[in-house]
């Protein structure tokens, strides 16, 4: 019998997908960068993102999706 769906991972409002384009080398280094920091790819660009725009006094970014 297949198993019991418990509504984990089901979206809490509208999200968007976007892909980066980068050599092989470049995304390897980027996921061990993360691997270091013990976080996935996306919170570690969020992080990055996030202070950046912080070092330029540009808007605080809204939450992300849970």
């Amino acid at each position: 019998m297949g198993r019991k769906r418990t509504g984990k991972g089901k979206s809490q409002g509208p999200e968007t997908t976007k892909a980066f384009r980068m050599s092989t080398e470049y995304a390897d280094w980027v996921e061990r960068f993360a691997n270091s920091e013990r976080i996935s790819v996306a919170s570690l660009l969020d992080r990055a993102l996030a202070e950046h725009a912080k070092n330029l006094g540009f808007e605080v970014p809204p939450d992300r999706v849970p």
